[in-house]
């Protein structure tokens, strides 16, 4: 499902439609002409996904080629373990499915479509918990509404919106992930106070050609030292929260307060890597922030001055809240893929790009031949 003010093309890109118009907010925002810009997210798979997470793809391949499946265990108090376990009796359920197709084409087929839906199934699952916890982030549910029916509601509801093609029942690992994630959120709150300033906002940059939504816009009411966190004393962060969420907290109240501002990424995942921190950084480079093809000048105020980005790791038997500075050099490397991806996005095919083509045949080749591109 596309955010708001985004669609997806045929292509499964998604692009963010920025509409212009000649007022005096846009003249001053330099967005007066519309534009068509590519996503963050479709940015980062055009120009090609990290080795890390073609690495992954490929063991989960091998992995059902040799009749195993590596699964992510959640014990009721958090604990993770990865175990392997056969998917069936020796010498599995791939291997078994190629011999009984005896070479049929039809049966090869579907051996086809089975391998790519079971080889994607551990990311489709750790995707689901993933969305499923960020969502309830977002909502602010408190540790007393979390329980074992609400996720299975939620996880229920999460699969029929994803569409994705395996749709596992909630398992009892499922349930302890985000029980245990969102105990641990909680606890990160109480140990790094901070303010959710805006939850998904939509950044535009139009001289580099992107947009995207963020995950928040952090106010920290305290400043950091090392490793340190050093909350202001006697700031009421629920009434500042409160503040935020009617819209009404400005960058003059924070700074005459004070604390640290920040661009947030959460992220479930079991590892955190360098195209989060370029993600994050290419958020922190957003021209303005709109809402409804109108520029929020109120948020664009803060959306500038912040200084540090950060990914909040959310485990089930863990958190850690990475910070990072905005550096020069990530933004280059993000805007390089920028234009590649645009680049890409603009010639799928590189018939446009030929200036002359010369064709031909051997002798006594034959006149078609049936060549299988999958």
């Amino acid at each position: 499902m596309a955010p708001k003010n985004a669609t997806i093309r045929g292509d499964g890109f998604r692009v963010y439609q920025w509409p212009g118009g000649d007022t005096e907010l846009n003249r001053k925002y330099n967005a007066v002409e519309p534009a068509d810009l590519l996503s963050v997210t479709s940015i980062k798979s055009l120009a090609g996904e990290s080795f890390q997470l073609v690495a992954w793809k490929i063991a989960n391949v091998v992995n059902i080629a040799m009749g195993v499946r590596k699964e992510t265990r959640i014990g009721p108090r958090g604990g993770v373990k990865e175990v392997y376990v056969k998917d069936g009796p020796f010498p599995g359920e791939f291997v078994s499915r190629m011999v009984e197709s005896r070479g049929a084409q039809e049966k090869l087929d579907e051996t086809r479509k089975w391998l790519r839906s079971a080889a994607d199934e551990p990311r489709d699952v750790a995707a689901v918990r993933g969305t499923v916890v960020h969502k309830m982030i977002e909502l602010g549910l408190p540790m007393s509404m979390v329980d074992e029916d609400l996720v299975r509601q939620r996880f229920e509801a999460q699969w029929l919106e994803e569409r994705r093609r395996v749709k596992p029942d909630v398992t009892e690992d499922d349930v302890n992930f985000i029980l245990n994630a969102m105990r641990q959120y909680w606890d990160m709150r109480v140990n790094v106070p901070f303010v959710i300033v805006a939850q998904e906002p939509q950044v535009f940059n139009l001289t580099v050609g992107y947009g995207g939504s963020a995950d928040a816009l952090l106010w920290f009411l305290g400043t950091f030292e090392g490793d340190t966190f050093t909350p202001i004393p006697g700031e009421d962060v629920a009434k500042w929260q409160k503040a935020a969420d009617k819209g009404l907290l400005a960058l003059s109240d924070i700074e005459r307060i004070g604390g640290t501002l920040a661009v947030g990424d959460w992220k479930t995942s079991k590892s955190v890597y360098t195209a989060h921190v370029v993600q994050t950084v290419a958020y922190m480079s957003g021209e303005f922030i709109a809402e409804d093809d109108q520029i929020n000048e109120r948020l664009t105020d803060i959306l500038r001055r912040t200084s540090l980005g950060l990914v909040i790791h959310i485990r089930p038997n863990a958190w850690a809240v990475e910070f990072f500075d905005y550096r020069e050099d990530v933004l280059t490397a993000f805007v390089g893929s920028a234009v590649y991806a645009r680049f890409l996005a603009q010639y799928k095919e590189p018939t446009a790009l030929f200036t002359h083509s010369v064709h031909g045949k051997a002798a006594d080749t034959e006149d078609s031949e049936v060549l299988d591109d999958d």
